[in-house]
Parts: C-alpha cells; structure tokens; sequence
C-alpha cells in the first residue's frame, strides 16, 4: 500500500510544477530504485485510479523505469551491479565495504508537457 501515498505524492508535486508553467502534462518520467520496494505495476495503477479525479492529468501517462542496485565498492573501489539485494556484497571482491550510488530512490525524472 505504500505506493499508494507514493502516487499521491508524485501526482502532488506533478500539479504544482504544472500549475506553476501553466502547462499541462502528457508523460511523467519516473526512476524507481529496486531497494525501495516500490512496484512498478502498482504506482501505475493508483496513477490511472488517482488521474481520473483530476482534468489537469487525465490524459496523462506515468512511465516507469525500474533502475537496479548499483554499488562502488570502497575496498577494490569498482562498481558494480547487485544482484542478490539481500547479500550486498561487492560481485568483484565480495567485500561487504560498499556504498549505494544507484537503485535506492524514486525520482520524477522528466515531465513532458502538451
């Protein structure tokens, strides 16, 4: 249900830049980060349910893109992509010294407008 209060969210600030261009919405672009657990099929159903309420977005789409779980490690100080997020071990050395520098955030990347 989080992605719920997600898709409010998202359609909030998408209503404030588009209120504040005076422009109207076509697609949102969005990156998902796999850690955030945030599904994909679900933000874009609670978007279609929630637009419908709104003529500002009713004609718009969200477009997802699930970004995976990108790290550097800071012991042989490559990056790498995870692939097993409950071990989150370098995939070079499997060193467990790591930083996250990708797949743990949703971000309106892009809204293009009419």
């Amino acid at each position: 249900m989080h992605e719920l209060s997600a898709t409010k969210s998202i359609i909030k600030t998408i209503i404030e830049e588009c209120t504040k261009n005076k422009s109207r919405p076509e697609e949102i672009f969005i990156d998902v980060g796999e850690l955030t657990t945030y599904k994909k099929a679900s933000l874009v159903h609670y978007y279609d349910t929630l637009k419908k309420d709104d003529e500002l977005l009713k004609d718009s789409r969200l477009l997802v893109k699930e970004i995976d779980t990108k790290i550097i490690c800071n012991d042989c100080k490559k990056t790498g992509k995870i692939i097993d997020t409950t071990i989150m071990l370098c995939p070079v050395c499997n060193s467990g010294n790591i930083d996250i520098i990708e797949g743990k955030d949703l971000i309106i990347k892009k809204i293009k407008i009419y």
